[in-house]
Protein backbone atom coordinates (compact mmCIF):
# COMPACT_ATOMS: atom_id res chain seq x y z
CA UNK A 1 0.00 0.00 0.00
CA UNK A 2 1.55 3.87 -1.00
CA UNK A 3 0.32 4.71 2.46
CA UNK A 4 2.68 2.19 4.58
CA UNK A 5 5.93 2.80 2.16
CA UNK A 6 7.49 5.45 3.99
CA UNK A 7 6.49 4.41 7.55
CA UNK A 8 8.94 2.66 9.70
CA UNK A 9 9.05 -1.04 10.22
CA UNK A 10 8.49 -0.58 13.95
CA UNK A 11 4.56 -0.53 12.67
CA UNK A 12 5.31 -4.11 11.74
CA UNK A 13 3.56 -6.07 14.39
CA UNK A 14 6.47 -8.18 16.64
CA UNK A 15 9.07 -5.50 15.62
CA UNK A 16 10.38 -3.99 18.70
CA UNK A 17 13.68 -1.76 19.64
CA UNK A 18 15.71 -4.76 19.12
CA UNK A 19 14.63 -6.04 15.88
CA UNK A 20 14.56 -2.62 14.33
CA UNK A 21 18.24 -2.02 15.10
CA UNK A 22 19.06 -5.21 13.41
CA UNK A 23 17.05 -4.37 10.44
CA UNK A 24 18.47 -0.60 10.24
CA UNK A 25 22.02 -2.12 10.20
CA UNK A 26 20.52 -4.09 7.09
CA UNK A 27 19.67 -0.80 5.55
CA UNK A 28 16.07 -1.82 5.84
CA UNK A 29 14.23 1.75 7.94
CA UNK A 30 10.90 1.64 6.12
CA UNK A 31 8.39 -0.91 4.22
CA UNK A 32 10.07 0.31 0.61
CA UNK A 33 13.37 -1.12 1.97
CA UNK A 34 11.78 -4.31 2.75
CA UNK A 35 10.11 -4.65 -0.05
CA UNK A 36 12.74 -4.05 -2.06
CA UNK A 37 14.24 -7.61 -0.45
CA UNK A 38 14.05 -10.63 -2.14
CA UNK A 39 12.14 -13.59 0.33
CA UNK A 40 15.31 -15.70 -0.21
CA UNK A 41 17.82 -12.85 0.97
CA UNK A 42 15.78 -11.62 3.72
CA UNK A 43 15.83 -15.31 4.82
CA UNK A 44 19.03 -15.86 4.53
CA UNK A 45 20.26 -12.87 6.81
CA UNK A 46 17.17 -13.05 9.02
CA UNK A 47 16.44 -16.68 9.40
CA UNK A 48 12.42 -17.24 10.20
CA UNK A 49 12.03 -13.88 10.91
CA UNK A 50 12.94 -12.55 7.33
CA UNK A 51 10.61 -14.81 6.20
CA UNK A 52 7.36 -13.81 8.11
CA UNK A 53 8.86 -9.81 7.43
CA UNK A 54 8.52 -10.86 3.90
CA UNK A 55 4.74 -11.65 3.69
CA UNK A 56 3.81 -8.67 6.71
CA UNK A 57 5.42 -6.24 4.45
CA UNK A 58 2.64 -7.46 1.83
CA UNK A 59 -0.45 -7.48 4.08
CA UNK A 60 -0.28 -11.08 4.27
CA UNK A 61 -0.57 -12.92 7.82
CA UNK A 62 -0.83 -16.99 7.73
CA UNK A 63 -1.32 -16.77 11.68
CA UNK A 64 -4.73 -18.24 12.99
CA UNK A 65 -7.23 -15.86 14.23
CA UNK A 66 -9.49 -17.79 16.63
CA UNK A 67 -13.06 -16.55 18.11
CA UNK A 68 -12.58 -19.20 21.25
CA UNK A 69 -9.53 -17.44 22.96
CA UNK A 70 -9.63 -17.13 26.75
CA UNK A 71 -10.73 -14.04 27.94
CA UNK A 72 -8.06 -12.60 30.57
CA UNK A 73 -9.39 -9.18 32.00
CA UNK A 74 -11.84 -7.49 31.37
CA UNK A 75 -11.42 -3.23 31.36
CA UNK A 76 -13.42 -0.02 30.01
CA UNK A 77 -11.59 3.36 30.12
CA UNK A 78 -12.10 6.89 29.50
CA UNK A 79 -10.50 9.92 28.55
CA UNK A 80 -11.02 13.33 30.41
CA UNK A 81 -12.20 16.22 28.60
CA UNK A 82 -9.50 18.13 31.19
CA UNK A 83 -6.72 16.80 33.21
CA UNK A 84 -7.46 17.05 36.72
CA UNK A 85 -6.74 15.72 40.30
CA UNK A 86 -10.10 16.42 41.76
CA UNK A 87 -11.13 13.15 43.69
CA UNK A 88 -14.90 14.04 43.59
CA UNK A 89 -14.90 13.93 39.43
CA UNK A 90 -12.51 10.76 39.16
CA UNK A 91 -14.75 9.31 41.65
CA UNK A 92 -17.71 9.50 39.28
CA UNK A 93 -15.92 8.74 36.21
CA UNK A 94 -14.44 5.89 38.06
CA UNK A 95 -18.11 4.55 39.56
CA UNK A 96 -19.55 4.49 36.08
CA UNK A 97 -16.47 2.42 34.99
CA UNK A 98 -17.19 0.04 37.25
CA UNK A 99 -20.86 -0.42 36.18
CA UNK A 100 -19.54 -1.09 32.50
CA UNK A 101 -16.84 -3.82 33.80
CA UNK A 102 -19.64 -5.19 36.21
CA UNK A 103 -22.63 -5.61 33.17
CA UNK A 104 -19.95 -6.95 30.72
CA UNK A 105 -18.62 -9.54 33.48
CA UNK A 106 -22.35 -10.73 33.96
CA UNK A 107 -22.92 -10.46 30.05
CA UNK A 108 -20.18 -13.11 29.75
CA UNK A 109 -20.96 -15.21 33.15
CA UNK A 110 -16.98 -14.52 34.46
CA UNK A 111 -15.95 -12.85 37.76
CA UNK A 112 -12.46 -11.70 39.20
CA UNK A 113 -10.06 -12.38 41.48
CA UNK A 114 -8.29 -9.18 40.27
CA UNK A 115 -9.40 -5.61 40.46
CA UNK A 116 -7.33 -2.87 38.18
CA UNK A 117 -7.16 0.52 38.58
CA UNK A 118 -5.74 2.26 35.79
CA UNK A 119 -4.39 5.98 35.51
CA UNK A 120 -2.63 7.74 33.23
CA UNK A 121 -0.97 11.16 34.08
CA UNK A 122 -1.13 14.79 32.00
CA UNK A 123 2.57 13.61 31.24
CA UNK A 124 1.59 10.70 29.74
CA UNK A 125 2.80 8.51 32.76
CA UNK A 126 0.61 5.35 33.11
CA UNK A 127 0.22 3.86 36.34
CA UNK A 128 -1.34 0.63 37.23
CA UNK A 129 -2.72 -0.68 40.23
CA UNK A 130 -3.51 -4.22 41.54
CA UNK A 131 -5.59 -6.30 44.10
CA UNK A 132 -6.53 -9.34 44.79
CA UNK A 133 -9.69 -10.33 46.46
CA UNK A 134 -10.72 -12.90 48.65
CA UNK A 135 -13.50 -13.87 46.87
CA UNK A 136 -13.97 -13.49 42.97
CA UNK A 137 -16.46 -10.89 41.99
CA UNK A 138 -18.36 -9.44 39.39
CA UNK A 139 -20.58 -6.81 40.96
CA UNK A 140 -19.91 -3.33 40.45
CA UNK A 141 -20.62 -1.97 44.50
CA UNK A 142 -17.49 -4.22 44.90
CA UNK A 143 -15.31 -3.57 42.44
CA UNK A 144 -15.39 0.26 43.14
CA UNK A 145 -15.29 -0.09 46.81
CA UNK A 146 -11.71 -2.31 45.96
CA UNK A 147 -11.02 0.26 43.35
CA UNK A 148 -11.50 3.94 44.78
CA UNK A 149 -8.76 3.73 47.51
CA UNK A 150 -6.13 2.37 45.00
CA UNK A 151 -7.30 5.96 43.11
CA UNK A 152 -7.51 7.75 46.46
CA UNK A 153 -3.96 6.44 47.00
CA UNK A 154 -2.68 7.40 43.95
CA UNK A 155 -4.19 10.86 43.94
CA UNK A 156 -1.03 12.91 44.48
CA UNK A 157 -0.01 11.76 40.98
CA UNK A 158 -1.84 13.71 39.18
CA UNK A 159 -3.33 15.60 37.66
CA UNK A 160 -4.63 12.23 35.68
CA UNK A 161 -6.33 12.51 31.83
CA UNK A 162 -7.29 8.81 32.02
CA UNK A 163 -9.13 6.24 34.16
CA UNK A 164 -9.80 2.79 33.81
CA UNK A 165 -11.11 -0.11 35.51
CA UNK A 166 -11.12 -3.67 35.19
CA UNK A 167 -11.12 -7.55 36.29
CA UNK A 168 -8.72 -9.84 35.81
CA UNK A 169 -8.00 -13.53 37.10
CA UNK A 170 -11.45 -14.81 35.29
CA UNK A 171 -13.11 -17.64 36.37
CA UNK A 172 -17.07 -18.72 35.77
CA UNK A 173 -19.32 -17.17 37.90
CA UNK A 174 -21.50 -20.25 38.06
CA UNK A 175 -18.84 -22.02 39.73
CA UNK A 176 -18.76 -19.75 42.79
CA UNK A 177 -22.16 -17.90 43.23
CA UNK A 178 -23.93 -20.99 43.91
CA UNK A 179 -21.46 -21.56 47.15
CA UNK A 180 -21.84 -18.20 48.16
CA UNK A 181 -23.44 -18.11 52.17
CA UNK A 182 -25.87 -15.58 53.13
CA UNK A 183 -23.97 -14.31 55.48
CA UNK A 184 -20.68 -13.10 52.78
CA UNK A 185 -23.62 -11.56 50.44
CA UNK A 186 -24.76 -9.12 53.38
CA UNK A 187 -21.08 -7.86 53.91
CA UNK A 188 -19.88 -7.35 50.52
CA UNK A 189 -23.34 -6.21 49.17
CA UNK A 190 -22.82 -2.51 50.52
CA UNK A 191 -24.72 -0.53 47.81
CA UNK A 192 -22.88 3.19 46.74
CA UNK A 193 -24.88 6.16 46.94
CA UNK A 194 -23.37 8.11 43.97
CA UNK A 195 -25.60 11.39 45.26
CA UNK A 196 -24.45 11.45 49.00
CA UNK A 197 -20.73 9.59 48.09
CA UNK A 198 -21.34 7.24 50.86
CA UNK A 199 -21.81 3.59 51.23
CA UNK A 200 -25.31 2.58 52.21
CA UNK A 201 -25.10 -0.88 53.84
CA UNK A 202 -28.45 -2.78 52.95
CA UNK A 203 -29.62 -6.13 54.35
CA UNK A 204 -30.83 -8.98 52.67
CA UNK A 205 -30.84 -10.24 49.59
CA UNK A 206 -33.72 -11.38 48.34
CA UNK A 207 -33.95 -13.12 44.63
CA UNK A 208 -31.58 -11.06 43.39
CA UNK A 209 -32.20 -7.93 45.08
CA UNK A 210 -31.04 -5.98 48.04
CA UNK A 211 -33.47 -4.77 50.61
CA UNK A 212 -32.57 -1.90 52.25
CA UNK A 213 -33.63 -1.62 55.79
CA UNK A 214 -33.67 1.70 56.03
CA UNK A 215 -36.27 2.39 53.13
CA UNK A 216 -38.51 0.25 50.83
CA UNK A 217 -36.91 0.67 47.63
CA UNK A 218 -35.08 -2.63 46.21
CA UNK A 219 -31.76 -2.16 44.12
CA UNK A 220 -30.92 -4.65 41.46
CA UNK A 221 -27.60 -6.62 41.88
CA UNK A 222 -28.29 -9.38 39.17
Amino acid sequence: SSFLKDKSIRLIWGVGASTQKLLEKAGIRTFSDLLRWDRKDLVNKFGSMGDRLWFLARGQDARVVSNNDRIKSISNETTLFENTNDLSVLEGHLWRLCEKVSSRAKAKGLAGFVVILKLKSSNHKLITRRLTLRDPTHLADVLFRSTYPLMEASISNGPFRLVGAGLAGLCLASLFMNFYKPSFYEEILTCYNYETRNPTVYGNVIRGEVECSKSSKKRRTD
